[in-house]
């Protein structure tokens, strides 16, 4: 069980009242005998002036009554200080505790709603959301106990408590979100003018507020959790993304058997299938070509059956004779070692890979891919290449050369490496390059600017194998300083990418962002600095700057503004790299809706003679599919998916420089001119290309260009 206080309701009003500070009167004080509150109309004849026997609520001093228990008065009575003036301060805490003291035993509130959400995590890492909604119940007071002037247990009539607190800011604790036996009632109120109410007045406004708060919390519903739990895995199975037959196998691996089974039951009950065409390229492999298509009729299919050195996913029965296999991809890759050993069994092949639609697919939906669609499907292999001549020598190279031998000793490697091991790798290789980027004074040379950051994304391979891709997403690492960067310096206690001593400094810079993308890591960061606490080395100055970032922050996220709240992308990643954060991490009041992201779609491949270079008006252009953050991070894993298959990806290549030049020009044809001059090849090779692998397509001529 937590803190009952760390769970609480906020009730905002939902107009200020605007008055002038003097048309407010104080009518509440406190007896400075027994300590109950007293209401300026309750005072008799021989308690006026100074003879009140009152304090003040706030300040507990001795207060006089004015006009009390006159008939008729030109000034309503009230109760003054000896000075004359009330302080604000005073009037608003008395105005909190009149409110909370309407309250009476007896009395009959209504609880507010209470819609709360459970999630599931997929397969996939993608979160699934069930809901538990109780409506609003009205309950009696059994009992009351007040502990303070502003804050009331309260005993239902059924043996359940709460707590009632009228404060003036609403908080978010930094206790970990779970479920409380005693939830707590927060009225967020600075209205002074409820000073001057009377009993009726203040217990007219009380109840209804109460009726329109938002639970933080509630009792413990056991059967209302699993409903919503089961209602998130519906949802997750509806996605493909949850299966609790498979708990003997990792996560990624579980998902990837569950769509081999899919995928094994629609070929087994169809009748036929669309696959794209293929061709030759200069150095001899099979590309898939997705302008052309062919629909082959099926007999049936089966799992998982030995064929010479391999095994393949699925193995579909063609009405032929043949035979068609299909390998599913999601996390493991198509290795250089793999590929020989289907070219050895020389049957048709093909890959269907869902590596980019992790989480975003349903039965429906994969049905409509299986059959109906050639987005994701890739030719591995086709019986008709064995019988060409062999492809000519020399020539481009689009991922680099091969390196023969290799990639499977390299691929499990890295599977061999533990996670822990691959993060502590990736934090040194990301440190060393901000190092030489941010924090030498001497020139660094490009040749070993080049070693760091080819350590980084070796690191990143590794972990891309172990199924965190967003490793190799460059605006961790490659993008000026980084919310990475600064993660870094708080959780490691020194600053990183930044030249500078302490990491005070680099907090101070974070409150000097401006920009919404940058603030939107605010909440991530109080998460690291709550992690080290006292080890950060803070002066008390400094802790109270922290102290008044952290409620600008509570505040905004209170108000469910997404200012503050991070975009959800890197959070396994972050999970792996700063354990002591997964608490933190974990509190979804801190995550905003993920960025939509599109998938890249491979298109159809035109002929390319002068379709690049025309400017003749009506004339189809190229266009990048992506936008420049998301071009550069999808190149990013295409360069990683080729390495770990076993290709260089060095200067020879076409990706290599796609990866370089990424930001270059956003200018397509210029982009390809660039390429080709440094690979020795057609501007119409890069455009190939980039029209296969879904970074281009062609779009009408705008009036602008």
């Amino acid at each position: 069980m937590t803190d009952p206080a760390a769970t609480h309701i906020t009730v905002r009003r939902p107009e200020q009242v605007r008055t002038r500070l003097q048309d407010n009167v104080l009518a509440w004080a406190r007896d400075a005998g027994n300590g109950q509150l007293r209401y300026i109309m309750e005072l008799g004849e021989h308690e006026r002036g100074r003879a009140s026997g009152c304090v003040c609520i706030s300040c507990n001093k001795p207060l006089h009554s004015v006009n009390a228990a006159k008939v008729e008065w030109r000034n309503r009575p009230h109760f003054r200080h000896e000075s004359g003036t009330e302080p604000q301060a005073c009037k608003v805490l008395s105005a909190r505790a009149a409110l909370l003291a309407s309250l009476h035993e007896g009395d009959v509130i209504v609880l507010p709603r209470l819609r709360r959400s459970i999630a599931v995590w997929g397969l996939s890492g993608a979160p699934y959301e069930g809901w538990i909604d109780v409506a609003p119940q009205p309950v009696h007071v059994g009992k009351l106990r007040f502990i303070d002037s502003t804050t009331a247990e309260v005993v239902l009539a059924d043996g359940r408590r709460l707590r009632v607190v009228v404060s003036g800011r609403a908080r978010i604790d930094d206790t970990e979100a779970g479920e409380t036996l005693e939830p707590q009632i927060e009225i967020c109120i600075d209205d002074p003018a409820l000073a001057e109410m009377s009993p009726e007045e203040l217990r007219a406004r009380l109840v209804p507020a109460i009726e329109k708060g938002a639970w933080c919390g509630h009792w413990p519903d056991a059967a209302g959790d699993a409903a919503a739990r089961e209602e998130a895995k519906r949802a997750a199975g509806y996605a493909l993304d949850w299966d609790e037959d498979l708990t003997d196998l990792p996560a990624d691996l579980r998902r990837e058997s569950l769509l081999h089974r899919e995928v094994k039951a629609i070929l087994e009950r169809a009748n036929s299938v669309l696959l794209p065409g293929w061709w030759l390229t200069s150095v001899g492999a099979i590309a898939t070509d997705k302008k052309r298509t062919e629909r082959v009729q099926l007999a049936g299919a089966r799992l998982e059956r030995k064929l010479g050195r391999i095994i393949p996913d699925v193995i579909a029965q063609l009405k032929t004779g043949g035979e068609l296999l299909v390998e599913v991809t999601v996390t493991n890759t198509i290795t250089a070692e793999r590929l020989e050993r289907i070219r050895a069994v020389d049957l048709a092949t093909i890959e269907l890979d869902f590596s980019h639609m992790a989480g975003a697919l349903s039965r429906p939906a994969l049905r409509q891919l299986v059959l109906h669609e050639v987005a994701g499907k890739v030719w591995l292999h086709h019986p008709s290449v064995s019988k060409m001549p062999g492809a000519p020598q020399g020539g481009f190279l689009e991922l680099g050369s091969r390196r023969r031998g290799t990639t499977g000793r390299t691929k499990q490697q890295m599977l061999e490496m533990t996670e822990q091991d691959c993060a502590r790798q990736y934090l040194a290789a990301v440190r060393e390059l901000a190092r030489l980027d941010f924090e030498v004074d001497e020139q660094v040379s490009t040749s070993e600017r080049n070693d760091a950051l080819a350590a980084v994304l070796e690191a990143a391979d590794a972990l891309h194998v172990h199924g965190y891709p967003e490793a190799l997403d460059y605006r961790l690492f490659d993008d000026q300083r980084t919310v990475l960067h600064r993660l870094m310096s708080l959780m490691m206690g020194y600053p990183v990418a930044y030249r500078y001593s302490k990491v005070w400094q680099v907090i101070n810079s974070m409150l000097m962002d401006t920009g919404i993308e940058s603030k939107s890591w605010h909440g991530l960061y109080h998460l690291a600095i709550k992690a080290r606490g006292p080890a950060l080395g803070l002066t008390k100055r400094q802790d109270e700057l922290v102290d008044e970032w952290r409620s600008r922050v509570r505040t905004s996220v209170m108000q469910r503004e997404d200012t503050y709240r991070r975009d959800p992308q890197y959070d396994r990643l972050f999970t792996l790299l700063f354990p002591e954060l997964v608490p933190g991490l974990d509190n979804v009041s801190l995550r905003r809706a993920p960025a939509a992201r599109t998938s890249l779609t491979v298109g159809n491949e035109p002929d390319l003679v002068g379709v690049h270079l025309s400017r003749e008006p009506g004339i189809m252009l190229w266009k990048w599919t992506l936008p420049p953050h998301g071009r550069g991070y999808e190149l990013g894993l295409a360069a990683s998916r080729a390495r770990i298959d076993g290709w260089t990806v060095d200067d020879s290549s076409i990706l290599y420089h796609l990866v370089r030049e990424k930001f270059s020009t956003p200018f397509v044809s210029t982009m390809a001119h660039l390429v080709a001059e440094k690979v020795g090849a057609e501007p119409a090779a890069v455009l190939r290309f980039l029209s296969r692998h879904g970074f281009i397509s062609l779009s009408p001529k705008s009036g602008g260009l």
